[in-house]
């Protein structure tokens, strides 16, 4: 395989990973309540493009971002593109955990909410700062093993594909 067509996959490997972690607590939601929420035919469609719009979008970005030189600007820009997507799909992956009882009320403190984000925020400027091109294979490797995150959207959209209210 050629290497620009290898780096076109894999920019839109990692564009759909991150439209569909960006789009998960959605489907969680569609997959437990969908009759409360009314779901159409017509929003299944609209969710579809939705999500292929999106995914183009990341993957263009992406693919901008490997163009970069610097490890340093790549690691910022790919911080910058995934921060919403990974936030969302933590929050939700965390609310699914049976430890958010304790979690919650930890978490609702302020001290160690910040804390918590002075840590991560040290964490982040520490590895920008001393190993970029680490913390920047790092990255990559973590939205690679996040992929198959999408079968839950290809399985959640079929599910929805059946789904009629009447």
């Amino acid at each position: 395989m050629n290497a620009p067509l290898r780096r076109s996959l894999l920019a839109l490997l990692h564009g759909t990973t991150l439209a569909t972690i960006f789009f998960y607590p959605l489907l969680q939601v569609l997959n437990g309540d969908i009759y409360y929420l009314s779901w159409q035919w017509r929003d299944t469609v609209e969710f579809a493009m939705a999500f292929a719009l999106l995914s183009v979008v990341f993957a263009v970005a992406w693919a901008g971002i490997e163009r970069l030189g610097s490890p340093r600007w790549q690691l910022v820009c790919i911080f910058a593109l995934a921060f919403l997507p990974v936030a969302a799909f933590l929050v939700t992956l965390l609310r699914q955990l049976p430890i958010k009882e304790e979690l919650v009320p930890l978490l609702s403190r302020r001290t160690a909410f910040l804390a918590t984000a002075a840590g991560l925020s040290a964490l982040g400027i520490g590895c920008l700062l001393k190993w970029p091109s680490l913390a920047l294979a790092f990255a990559k490797r973590s939205l690679q093993v996040l992929s198959p995150v999408s079968l839950v959207v290809v399985f959640t959209l079929g599910n929805l594909a059946d789904y009629r209210s009447y």
